[in-house]
């Protein structure tokens, strides 16, 4: 059974490691370079919440 993410402040803390790891997923292809663009871009930071919060991340 997966834990589910913890709320400190009511955010669910996101860190470099788990980011990097989500682009290196869906988009292995991307550059260190590139990274930080496509995650603002794309909103990784907000999908990585939404994953952790249903316990999928």
């Amino acid at each position: 059974m997966k834990q589910r993410g913890f709320k400190l402040f009511g955010v669910m803390p996101v860190t470099e490691p788990e980011i990097q790891r989500w682009i290196n997923k869906v988009a292995p292809g991307i550059s260190q370079l590139q990274s930080k663009e496509y995650a603002r871009q794309w909103n990784v930071i907000d999908k990585i919440r939404q994953a952790k919060s249903k316990g999928g991340f």
